[in-house]
């Protein structure tokens, strides 16, 4: 399951690359300069958090991005043009995120961009590349927060992230009466990945006739899970 949805979202990218390219390519108010000449690479411009909060993510991203775009350019490239990453770092800073995409398109020209880590750097980093009249693809940036901002430069190619509790909470919610949980704690950060999906899950677990025993939302610069911990301990929820 886990390398069918890798393949899936690897099609995904692919397939709104390609038709970002055609757009640029035969779009009526392009100029010379927009196109991208035969036997010229596609240059996309990708800002990574290689360093900082988000390095780990940020890194892993890089490696996907290459792993990409090596498989597109061995069957073919992107509407026959090779694939070349432009990728620079942003310390996983929301202020830097914004100066690179100025870069990258200003600057450097890039041809096409894709997103970088996280809702908190995708949102910013969309609405700069579409002030220059680009398309973002974005891989981790699926917040409501994002989609919210009503970008329609903004593709998605992951699942909605509010979205991620719902197979779990159905299960939960489908066992025999006898086998089902009767409460339930809910514990989250304030970050916009992980907040919005306890109020999906929690919804459809109520309905399934699962009280909410504990309901918390702590800082993420938090530190010390102790007392949260505790609390949780302490409402005796049968599932957290």
């Amino acid at each position: 399951m886990k390398s069918t949805r890798r393949i899936l979202r690897a099609l995904g990218v692919t397939a709104v690359s390609a038709a970002s390219l055609a757009m640029m390519a035969t779009s009526s108010g392009a100029s010379s300069s927009g196109t991208i000449a035969k036997g010229k690479p596609v240059v996309i411009g990708i800002s990574l958090s290689l360093s900082g909060d988000f390095s780990a993510d940020g890194q892993a991203f890089d490696q996907g991005y290459h792993l990409w775009a090596t498989d597109v350019n061995q069957h073919g490239g992107l509407l026959g043009h090779k694939v070349v990453l432009d990728v620079v770092s942003d310390a996983s800073s929301p202020t830097q995120v914004v100066t690179n995409y100025q870069d990258l398109i200003s600057v450097q020209h890039v041809n096409l961009t894709f997103g970088p880590f996280s809702s908190l750097l995708s949102l910013p980093a969309a609405k700069t590349v579409a002030r220059y009249g680009y398309a973002m693809v974005e891989g981790a940036g699926g917040a409501p927060s994002v989609f919210q901002a009503g970008l329609n430069n903004l593709f998605d190619v992951s699942l909605p992230v509010k979205d991620a509790l719902v197979p779990f909470a159905t299960w939960i919610s489908s066992l025999p009466k006898n086998k089902r949980p009767k409460t339930a704690a809910y514990v989250t950060t304030n970050d916009a990945f992980t907040e919005p999906q306890i109020p999906v899950a929690q919804t459809i677990m109520k309905k399934a006739g699962i009280k909410t025993s504990y309901y918390s939302v702590f800082p993420s610069e938090t530190t010390d899970y102790t007392p949260i911990a505790d609390a949780v301990a302490a409402a005796k929820a049968q599932v957290v």
